[in-house]
């Protein structure tokens, strides 16, 4: 451990190259001695690891999960209260500036959990395939369970920073019981997310990110000029299907040439 600092990324078998995208392009645009972590489930072979370990990243194993996100309960597992804070990325983004003096300058307080406001309400990721009498009482349950009104905007987990004095001994498995409590309601996309689950525990201390700063959505800039955003952009969080790696272009959005940058970095990393 060098840092008070790590960032986070996780993984299964399937996004290693994407983390490898991540960790490079981290280092190339931002000016932060951070230490740096993949946790990895146990999907992941060991010689699949060894350009990360190469480089100084930390691995962190976890038992196989049936879900991919499922994993990043793990963000909040005791050993990393090594650490005093940790910033968490999800592979889909791309950093346009160096984020680390708007963290330390505007995300100061040790018991808020820092994210992106999301576009949609908590509604979109319960109840997504419900007729609406059973939406309605699923909703209504919801809320009385959880005390949280599920008709306003909750943060996206996809950029998280917050300081580990929000890890308890318990938060991973409480973590996991709001999941299995919720498992069929939680079908956001037909699988699931960990997004309204982290949402419901720390409901009560979450604060959003500047939305001029951190930017998401599936598509950037629709006349595909990046110079119109990328001076005051930090991170833009693309949401999956128009993640950097992608090459398709649709009638409806613009999906920006990131791939030649995703391939730059990710063979930096391998080099």
């Amino acid at each position: 451990m060098n840092s008070k600092d790590i960032l986070i990324l996780c993984s299964n078998d399937k996004y290693l190259d994407h983390c490898k995208f991540i960790f490079s392009m981290f280092d190339d645009k931002c000016n932060w001695d951070i230490d740096k972590c993949l946790i990895v489930d146990e999907s992941v072979k060991t010689e699949d690891l060894s350009t990360f370990i190469n480089k100084g990243i930390i691995i962190k194993r976890v038992p196989k999960q049936t879900k991919p996100y499922l994993i990043k309960f793990y963000l909040f597992d005791e050993y990393f209260k090594n650490w005093e804070n940790i910033l968490y990325l999800d592979v889909d983004i791309y950093i346009f500036n160096d984020i680390k003096e708007y963290f330390k300058t505007n995300c100061t307080d040790v018991n808020k959990i820092y994210a992106c406001e999301d576009v949609a309400t908590p509604y979109t990721h319960f109840c997504f395939r419900w007729d609406i009498k059973m939406k309605n009482k699923i909703i209504k349950n919801i809320e009385e369970k959880y005390n949280i009104d599920l008709t306003k905007k909750f943060f996206n987990s996809g950029i998280l920073y917050f300081n580990t004095k929000n890890i308890k001994s318990d938060t991973v498995n409480k973590l996991f019981e709001i999941q299995q409590d919720l498992m069929l309601e939680n079908n956001h996309n037909d699988n699931g997310t960990d997004q309204p689950i982290i949402n419901l525990l720390f409901k009560d201390n979450s604060e959003f990110l500047e939305k001029t700063k951190f930017t998401l959505g599936t598509k950037f800039n629709r006349n595909n000029d990046r110079s119109l955003n990328e001076k005051n952009t930090l991170i833009h969080h693309f949401f999956g299907y128009f993640a950097p790696w992608k090459t398709i272009i649709q009638d409806n959005y613009v999906d920006y040439p990131f791939n030649e940058e995703y391939i730059k970095y990710l063979t930096i990393f391998n080099s």
